[in-house]
């Protein structure tokens, strides 16, 4: 939460709020960024056989469980259609406030596949997962990752004759984008097409929009072979095997990932290869979630700076709800109520001030919020129901 916050802080104020002799710095943010949602998803998929576990223990049926993931989907996919109105354009922007406008943003809200829509779906086929041996997730991960690589590059240069799109080949990432425009709800909609509106909402879930299920749902996977280890760990107190396991897991790994992409050079000249691109990162995140692992849970190392940073991981859904309109209302504070000329003026390095200080405000808020069991949070209102 705390990289998502800071990446997605830098990135409003890189677009329209920097000056353009430090336009590198929407660069290395990307590099930043990176390992965000990697590590996200991994925790997502670690997280659920542990609390299956927790409430097998408490004799809960299996439908019952079910039936407890089932919820979860539905009010994160509530939340996400929400999330969804925070950012629609005609909420800001006087001109866009024309009917047909605004009816076509209200329905592309409520369509638009977001990234709480794929936790809450991850989270019931990690659920399912739960109950087959490793063996046969082990035979589910290959399966994705073939869907992975159709997604990839099969479809895509399949749409490319069905919509008549030009098909690059040496620029797919921008093939993907321009693809997605082209099948913009608001163009289908104005052609009045049912199907390809049903087609552009399957393509949106499935690997085209911001949060597919290709490649995400990997990551989640991943991280329940983690989550079991975790539950190993508890049972046998094996720290060293447990430790022998996470690093073979993340090196096979980085070394999949880097034995793919020469594979990609030689097949077509794509962008980065989805698949590297999961293997690679998630060998890092299993890296990075060791250190931490070790760290507080196995030698008791603990932290004041750690604890800053948990009380933001607790409010995961309250923060991705309410963090993009946060920024821009104070960017928006700054700029017109105290008449600081941001726009177009920051220089490097006094852009680091403002993302630096978005940054504490979101701490400060999680500490203080903390204080009351975070009550009202989303994450509250969730466990109510």
């Amino acid at each position: 939460m705390t990289m998502l916050l800071w990446s997605h802080t830098i990135w409003s104020l890189s677009y329209e709020m920097v000056h353009a002799e430090v336009y590198f710095i929407i660069i290395l943010t990307d590099w930043f960024a990176v390992l965000a949602a990697p590590i996200f998803f991994v925790t997502v998929g670690i997280v659920v056989p542990i609390s299956v576990e927790k409430r097998r223990k408490k004799k809960y049926s299996e439908i019952s469980l079910f039936w407890h993931e089932v919820k979860r989907f539905l009010f994160l996919a509530g939340i996400g259609i929400l999330y969804n109105f925070t950012l629609a354009p005609w909420i800001f922007n006087p001109l866009l406030n024309q009917p047909l406008e605004i009816f076509l943003n209200i329905w592309q809200c409520i369509l638009d596949w977001s990234l709480l829509h794929s936790i809450g779906l991850f989270v019931i086929i990690c659920y399912l997962l739960t109950k087959i041996s490793p063996k046969y997730k082990v035979i589910t991960l290959i399966g994705l990752c073939i869907g992975s690589l159709f997604f990839s590059h099969v479809l895509p240069l399949m749409n490319s004759f069905i919509f008549h799109v030009p098909f690059n080949s040496y620029n797919m990432f921008e093939n993907l984008w321009f693809l997605r425009d082209f099948i913009n709800y608001r163009i289908l909609i104005l052609q009045g097409n049912p199907l390809l509106i049903v087609g552009a909402s399957i393509a949106s879930i499935v690997y085209l929009g911001h949060v597919p299920i290709f490649p995400w749902l990997i990551f989640c996977v991943i991280g329940t072979f983690v989550g079991d280890l975790i539950l190993e760990l508890q049972k046998t107190k094996n720290q060293d095997d447990f430790k022998k396991k996470i690093y073979r897991m993340s090196i096979i790994l980085i070394c999949a990932g880097f034995q793919i992409e020469p594979v990609t050079w030689f097949w077509s000249p794509f962008f980065i290869e989805p698949l590297f691109y999961t293997f690679t990162m998630t060998g890092c995140v299993l890296l990075i979630f060791y250190v931490l692992v070790w760290y507080e849970d196995i030698k008791n190392l603990h932290s004041s700076i750690f604890g800053w940073i948990r009380n933001v991981g607790r409010l995961p859904l309250t923060f991705i709800l309410m963090h993009t309109n946060i920024i821009l209302m104070l960017f928006k504070f700054l700029d017109l109520f105290l008449g600081i000329p941001i726009w177009n003026q920051l220089t490097f390095p006094y852009f680091l001030l403002p993302t630096a200080g978005i940054l504490m405000m979101f701490f400060l808020l999680a500490w203080y919020w903390q204080k009351y069991d975070f009550k009202y949070s989303i994450e509250w209102f969730q466990t109510l129901l």
